[in-house]
């Protein structure tokens, strides 16, 4: 049997009556289940005589609040010109709908391929929508969003929105290194997590003057995306299409672009970089001291998830938790460790598009 309490994080069949019976949508079918383990149970797509529409049901921690600054940001990105779902209003004319404390809201269905990211050109395309969703942000003046878009937020049990500048702030807040050490557990392997604390620890020192050398927090800033990779991007004949703008930040305005080199460096190396940074400026004016910032932001995208997977240390069960000790905490420390030792081969790169 399910529990009421884990059966409130997924979409159940009357839920879903509930929450459509708030729309005009008419007469309603549904088409498809989100397979992806990332989403499964919370979204699910229905046809009407109007058109195609996905029903997603936001994550626990989501808030009203919130749900009303990112649709703020869609509204700007669609008045200046940029292609990204619409929520659809409900009869009451509200963006999205609270049953019980469980926030929904229904979407346009976006058509388009997703673009790869394991194609080095899909990545050059990506990088021009970057640069084109910071052309289109710079003019977003809604205070009040730009106020709860730039805090830190919740995201999952073990996992908070940070923006790429405020890192310092969560470590303060969330302090992940002596949960871990203050964690209790029988596992054999917990020792060996112990003595990657301190690996942890001396990149996280590492880190801290970085950011100190290169006045991160005085960079330009703007509302970001915050997962603005090929996954969330739909490539289509004429124009790309945006989706998923649940993580949006306000943080370094290159931060986007910065996540993304740093997830596919593998793959884009310091010649690709140059590429789909090339595609980026295209879009969007980057003056030297910003370009200098990107592998910072680079290194950043690592520490974090570093950081966070500390926390999902002490929320995994046991077979979970011996995965991150053997394999996912050495990958982000080499991970760590690469970027940092091609910092000026990377911002020569930069500087080269």
């Amino acid at each position: 049997m399910v529990s009421d309490e884990l059966r409130r994080h997924f979409l159940d069949d009357r839920f879903v009556a509930r929450v459509m019976a708030r729309y005009r949508l008419g007469c309603i079918e549904e088409t498809g289940r989100d397979r992806d383990p990332e989403h499964e149970g919370r979204m699910r797509r229905f046809k009407t005589a109007n058109g195609s529409y996905v029903l997603k049901l936001h994550h626990e921690y989501t808030t009203q609040e919130v749900m009303t600054a990112v649709e703020a940001v869609r509204g700007h990105l669609r008045r200046n010109g940029f292609s990204t779902p619409g929520a659809v209003r409900t009869q009451r004319g509200e963006h999205f709908v609270d049953d019980d404390g469980r926030l929904a809201a229904v979407f346009e269905w976006a058509e388009g391929r997703h673009s790869h990211h394991n194609s080095t050109v899909d990545l050059c395309e990506v990088a021009e929508v970057q640069g084109r969703w910071i052309e289109a942000m710079q003019s977003f003046d809604d205070s009040v969003a730009i106020s709860v878009l730039r805090q830190i937020r919740r995201r999952k049990t073990w996992a908070w929105i940070v923006p790429l500048d405020d890192l310092a702030g969560a470590v303060k807040k969330l302090n992940p290194v002596e949960k871990v050490r203050s964690f209790k557990t029988s596992a054999s392997y917990h020792l060996t997590y112990l003595d990657g604390m301190a690996q942890v620890e001396s990149r996280w020192r590492e880190y801290c003057n970085m950011v100190k050398e290169h006045d991160v927090q005085d960079l330009p800033h703007c509302v970001t995306h915050g997962d603005l990779w090929a996954g969330n991007v739909l490539l289509g004949k004429k124009s790309a299409t945006v989706v998923d703008l649940d993580l949006c930040s306000y943080e370094p305005r290159m931060a986007d672009f910065a996540r993304m080199a740093a997830w596919r460096y593998d793959l884009l190396q310091t010649e690709g970089i140059s590429k789909a940074f090339s595609r980026f400026q295209s879009r969007t004016f980057v003056d030297r001291e910003e370009i200098a910032s990107i592998p910072v932001l680079m290194v950043s995208h690592h520490m974090y998830y570093l950081l966070m997977h500390c926390l999902l240390y002490t929320d995994e069960p046991e077979g979970c938790a011996g995965y991150l000790v053997e394999k996912t905490l050495p990958s982000e420390l080499r991970a760590f460790d690469t970027v940092v030792s091609h910092f000026s081969d990377i911002e020569r790169a930069l500087c080269r598009a």
